[in-house]
């Protein structure tokens, strides 16, 4: 039977509408400016790398992403921990041509983790500007389910992923000791950066509407 409060087009097809409300919702955004703002004074904020001062091209590269907060039944969240790079990711990407969010974070998730997981809920997304590139990256929380194998593509592989389970909290700290290491030295990488702003917000936002 056809259940009217779900709609049935495109990116968010098998999702509600109050789903789709939260989805929808941004709740952070970072850009350079982002950056700038968070060195108190102008000398800092000139020792950025030349990324963060220029500005966002005419027709950047538009990308949707989805990613998941894995909760298991101890409360710990799961997350990428890169061995290559040392840092943590929470896991998703990109959404292929043709995918909605709920088949993007099915399928990534799995590849990524090795996980199917269930009771999927919407937290909402965060939008990212940088110089050429406009992003928004869809975060939803879920339980796991069956774990089978990973399937990393070369670029992730070079990563030498780790899954790693954390209490909520003690991820956080873990992200915001990046991000005051990446601070002191004047953010030195662009993309890295960001990645961890967008993961540490993620978090605190999830921490904060769920209680977890």
């Amino acid at each position: 039977m056809y259940n009217k409060n779900i709609m049935q087009n495109d990116l968010y097809t098998g999702l509600t509408k109050s789903e789709i409300k939260k989805i929808d919702q941004t709740f952070f955004i970072i850009n350079n400016s982002y950056f700038k703002n968070q060195l108190e004074n102008q000398t800092s904020q000139n020792s950025l790398p030349t990324e963060f001062h220029q500005q966002t091209e005419e027709k950047p590269i538009r990308r949707d992403t989805a990613r998941c907060i894995m909760i298991n039944s101890n409360h710990e969240i799961c997350l990428l921990y890169s061995r290559a790079k040392d840092y943590f990711a929470i896991p998703g990407g990109g959404i292929e041509p043709g995918e909605t969010l709920l088949q993007a974070v099915n399928r990534e998730i799995l590849e990524e983790t090795g996980y199917t997981i269930n009771n999927i809920k919407p937290l909402g997304k965060i939008y990212e500007e940088r110089n050429n590139r406009i992003t928004n990256t869809y975060f939803f929380y879920a339980s796991p389910l069956t774990k089978s194998e990973t399937h990393y593509m070369q670029d992730e592989l070079e990563e030498d992923y780790q899954l790693v389970w954390l209490p909520v909290e003690q991820a956080i700290k873990k992200l915001e000791t990046h991000f005051q290491n990446l601070k002191n030295h004047q953010f030195p990488s662009y993309k890295g950066s960001f990645i961890n702003v967008r993961n540490l917000e993620a978090l605190k936002y999830f921490h904060q509407e769920t209680n977890f």
